[in-house]
């Protein structure tokens, strides 16, 4: 299987190890944590704009 770097580099270095140490479980974590997930999004085949989102999220908690 051949992955694409960038995306898999964004998964292993930033959002499982913020997910281990339990960044979801606050709001700037959270956001913080769907930063990357925007970012590993940017660089696969998601189609179209997604409703959750890092912005959504930070309207949503009044950031």
């Amino acid at each position: 299987m051949i992955a694409r770097s960038e995306p898999v580099e964004v998964l292993l270095k930033h959002l499982l190890p913020g997910l281990e140490l339990g960044k979801h479980s606050d709001e700037d974590g959270f956001i913080e944590l769907m930063g990357y997930v925007d970012e590993i999004r940017k660089h696969t085949a998601s189609s179209g704009d997604p409703k959750y989102d890092q912005d959504y999220f930070r309207t949503e908690f009044g950031r």
